[in-house]
């Protein structure tokens, strides 16, 4: 660089502040005389208002880019769903049915497994959807049926007159229970 010039940053600042003086100068000379302040001010709000539609059109920007890569998100995962769906569609029902129990029993990692619904829309008919479900249940993680069966040990029983026994539960012995209300005939 020259001796004697400014940097081109140095000089862009120069020039933005002499442009800004010479513009406040032939607005009214800073403030002073009767119209000036009032186009002063105009400027200044025409000036906000135009930063307030500018920040707006960003904002909608991002938030049309967020909503595309949503929507490109969902795609994939409908894709990928489909895909799983066809490739448990193309199995045999009993290779259906050995696959959920490994995934019910958690022996696999089946992230997009983790419910049956997958293998039910892939099943052929409603005989295969019901014996899926009940593979389903048979096979569960431990914890799940072990919160099964602590849920069904506080449960009351339902007796036949449809009042609930104080005494009995249904993970417990029913001998004796509800005799004075025509019998057991269920659980809560």
């Amino acid at each position: 660089m020259a001796k004697g010039r400014t940097p081109p940053s140095q000089a862009n600042s120069s020039w933005g502040g002499l442009l800004s003086l010479a513009l406040l100068v032939g607005l009214g000379g800073l403030g002073q005389g009767c119209g000036g302040s009032n186009e002063f001010d105009e400027l200044r709000k025409k000036e906000q208002v135009l930063q307030v539609k500018l920040a707006t059109e960003k904002r909608e920007r991002v938030e049309a880019e967020r909503k595309r890569q949503l929507e490109k998100i969902d795609a994939d995962k409908r894709q990928r769903h489909s895909l799983l769906v066809t490739k448990l569609a193309a199995m045999k029902p009993w290779d259906r049915a050995a696959q959920l129990a490994t995934c019910a029993r958690g022996e696999t990692k089946c992230p997009e497994m983790q419910e049956p619904d997958i293998f039910l829309e892939a099943a052929a008919n409603d005989n295969e959807r019901k014996s899926l479900t009940a593979v389903w249940k048979l096979n569960r993680k431990p914890e799940e049926a072990n919160l099964l069966k602590e849920d069904a040990q506080v449960r009351p029983v339902r007796c036949c007159d449809k009042t609930l026994s104080s005494s009995c539960t249904c993970g417990g012995p029913l001998r004796g229970c509800c005799w004075r209300h025509r019998g057991v005939c269920g659980c809560e």
